[in-house]
């Protein structure tokens, strides 16, 4: 909700601050994107009061244009400490790290090429804190990620697991990605967006135009807000909840193809995995 993060700051006054990126999430406590917005920057109001230093992406617009005033440390673009360039391998992302005129190579565990700008982030708040960005480089491909960007092998399929959170713009870059990546047998398992308020049913929507138009065709997806949708999206199979779909899945194995696991924390969906 709008002032919990100032609230917060009262508390803990930070002296630093770093927003990755704003997203359309908890649309029900907020009502719209400028709410959003105007909330996820009460932290930058916080730090600046407070002297402090803000860290912002200069390849964000809004995130550059909101943080202005004030000490800053811009990271990624052009001008940034650090800059990152994909390598562009599979099926984890790796990438080179400059800064200046050198090169510190990072190999992560870390599945998605959406998670470059949270590496090049982590590396530019460590060299400010005197972290040598080689050293910054070894600690982040020592990193295993777990609910989160996670890749796994079980006994009968490859499966990139996401449960920790989910709306309409982490969604986005979850099924782009993994429509991109290589594999014939691809099943998607989706749990719904919570707390998207008025937004809702038009999200939800939108998500499986977005799976149907990357040529995606075999869905299961969990929760109230996919009811009603399957008629349109006959690729989709929905369940009401994480455990109905953990018994189908137990009556019918899913064998020999790689799966998105992706969706809010209140469905619970790494519970799936023991399944798949």
């Amino acid at each position: 909700r709008s002032g919990d993060i100032q609230e917060l700051c009262a508390i803990a006054r930070p002296d630093h601050g770093l927003v990755t990126n704003i997203g359309e999430a908890h649309v029900e406590g907020f009502g719209g994107m400028e709410s959003i917005i105007r909330a996820k920057c009460e932290l930058y109001f916080c730090v600046r009061g407070n002297g402090g230093t803000i860290f912002v992406n200069g390849e964000d617009a809004l995130l550059s244009r909101m943080c202005k005033g004030g000490a800053r440390v811009v990271y990624g673009g052009k001008k940034g400490v650090v800059r990152g360039e994909s390598l562009g391998e599979f099926p984890f992302l790796a990438c080179d790290l400059v800064v200046g005129e050198e090169r510190f190579r990072a190999r992560t565990r870390l599945v998605g090429e959406y998670n470059l700008n949270n590496v090049v982030a982590a590396v530019a708040v460590g060299m400010h804190f005197g972290v040598p960005p080689a050293e910054a480089a070894r600690a982040i491909e020592g990193y295993e990620p777990s609910n989160r960007s996670q890749w796994l092998e079980s006994e009968w399929n490859t499966i990139m697991l996401d449960a920790y959170n989910a709306n309409p713009s982490s969604m986005k870059a979850a099924v782009s990605h993994f429509a991109g990546m290589p594999g014939e047998n691809k099943l998607l398992v989706l749990g719904e967006m919570l707390e998207m308020g008025h937004r809702s049913a038009d999200a939800h929507r939108e998500l499986l135009e977005l799976v149907e138009s990357l040529g995606l065709r075999h869905a299961y997806a969990v929760g109230a807000a996919f009811e009603g949708l399957e008629g349109r999206f006959p690729f989709v199979r929905r369940f009401g909840t994480t455990g109905e779909l953990a018994e189908f899945l137990r009556e019918h194995p899913v064998r020999r193809s790689l799966v998105l696991v992706k969706g809010s924390r209140g469905n619970q969906l790494e519970r799936v995995i023991e399944y798949l």
